[in-house]
């Protein structure tokens, strides 16, 4: 049994390695902060950095710089969050698609079967079917209707579906989903109902968060590590809720 899908596993490993690092930082920070404490402005700094040892680096200048690794990790934080949310539901779709192939997919939808369908019976229960609805005629569509069902026969409800699983797939394939449609998906595509207060306001605050703070336009109130945090929690609660629905409805092999 699939307990989660391989998307949600790179999600929640990614933004572990985050929270790792995030909290390397806020030992490693508050360290160089009290060991350059008592060190004076043009005093070097008595050991080296990795990687960025081509030259020195004043001491006012890492104690300054220092100063403001809060906000900046927090702005990271969140940004990373954010992005692996996207490449979540991104890779949630693709993976669903490769799940049943494209092919497959496509065969279930197909009017090639109905063609394929041309025995006197067939084409009788077709016929009884081909008419404007009439309320008196109900136990006659039902009956003729489960005689196609048991062969396999696609309705117009399935046929017109066609368009829509082709734009699926080719907006699986493509490089990037917007943010601000995926709400609108989780809804249409996996018919997962949400939440307007707690889901889908939630999560536009977020990505004009996002917005704001990859354009350099983030007020500082919102720059917070605590902040980040909240928003990576609901972030990965909300992937979780569209994983076990994704995950009990449409990781099913369909051997028919």
């Amino acid at each position: 049994m699939i307990a989660h899908t391989k998307a949600f596993l790179r999600l929640k490993e990614e933004s572990q390695s985050v929270f790792d690092f995030a909290i390397v930082v806020s030992y490693a920070v508050p360290a160089l902060k009290y060991s350059l404490k008592h060190l004076s402005e043009d005093t070097p700094i008595p050991f080296k950095p990795e990687h960025f040892d081509t030259r020195p680096i004043a001491t006012a200048k890492v104690r300054e710089n220092a100063k403001e690794y809060k906000k900046l990790l927090s702005r990271y934080v969140f940004l990373s969050s954010f992005s692996f949310f996207e490449a979540y539901f991104h890779d949630v779709l693709k993976e669903v698609i490769n799940f049943h192939g494209k092919d497959g997919l496509k065969r279930q939808i197909s009017i090639d079967h109905n063609l394929a369908l041309r025995s006197a019976s067939d084409t009788k229960a077709k016929r009884k079917l081909q008419e404007y609805p009439k309320g008196t005629e109900k136990l006659k569509y039902e009956k003729y209707g489960r005689e196609l069902a048991a062969k396999g026969f696609r309705f117009p409800s399935t046929l017109l579906s066609s368009y829509g699983l082709v734009k699926l797939i080719e907006l699986a394939d493509g490089d990037y989903i917007p943010a601000s449609k995926i709400p609108e998906l989780v809804e249409n595509v996996f018919q997962l109902p949400l939440n307007e207060i707690t889901e889908i306001k939630p999560f536009n605050t977020y990505r004009e968060q996002r917005n704001k703070i990859a354009h350099g336009r983030a007020s500082g109130a919102s720059l917070h590590l605590a902040n980040s945090v909240k928003a990576n929690n609901f972030l990965r609660n909300f992937a979780l809720k569209i994983d076990r629905h994704v995950v009990d409805h449409f990781l099913l092999v369909e051997a028919i």
